[in-house]
């Protein structure tokens, strides 16, 4: 008989020990999941392909923040389908904007240097502030201007010379 009890005992310790233990129970804070570290890289080339290749690119140094936050160093952007380049000393990218300073935009017409501009990859328009443009036949200067994808450039407060033989 008292193995029995002893039994019963054990067998109510051990279905009852659960339900006393809920009541202590601590939830652990959720640890958020990092999906992207910071990270450093040096000397780098990129290349963008839609089927083709569309850009390629260097950098002397690109700061990885998020998948749209980077900053780059040294930065260049070459359209290859477009024949443009796009260099800059400091450049900051949050999608779609990339913010970059001491720009020079070089297409086989013109080379226009400002030291901010601002280029939107969705709509493909570069915009700046006071700027310089030089071209085979012609030098000007001015306080604002618009790229479009066309690379048409619109300008205000322009200046410009002609070449004349």
């Amino acid at each position: 008989m008292g193995k029995i009890v002893l039994f019963i005992l054990i067998l109510a310790g051990i279905m009852i020990y659960p339900v006393i233990e809920l009541n202590n129970y601590k939830p652990q804070k959720e640890v958020k999941n990092v999906s992207f570290i910071p990270t450093v890289l040096k000397n780098g080339k990129y290349f963008i392909y839609k089927g083709v290749l569309e850009k390629e690119g260097s950098f002397e140094e690109l700061k990885v923040f998020s998948k749209k936050r980077l900053e780059a160093y040294d930065f260049t952007l070459k359209n290859v389908l477009k024949q443009t380049v796009l260099t800059s000393e400091r450049v900051d990218y949050k999608d779609p904007l990339l913010r970059g300073k001491t720009v020079n935009y070089m297409t086989k017409d013109y080379n226009l240097s400002t030291d901010f501009a601002v280029y939107n990859n969705k709509t493909e328009i570069l915009n700046g502030g006071k700027f310089k443009v030089f071209g085979n036949s012609f030098r000007g200067f001015g306080q604002k201007f618009k790229v479009d994808k066309n690379d048409n450039v619109y300008a205000d407060n322009i200046k410009y010379f002609l070449k004349v033989k």
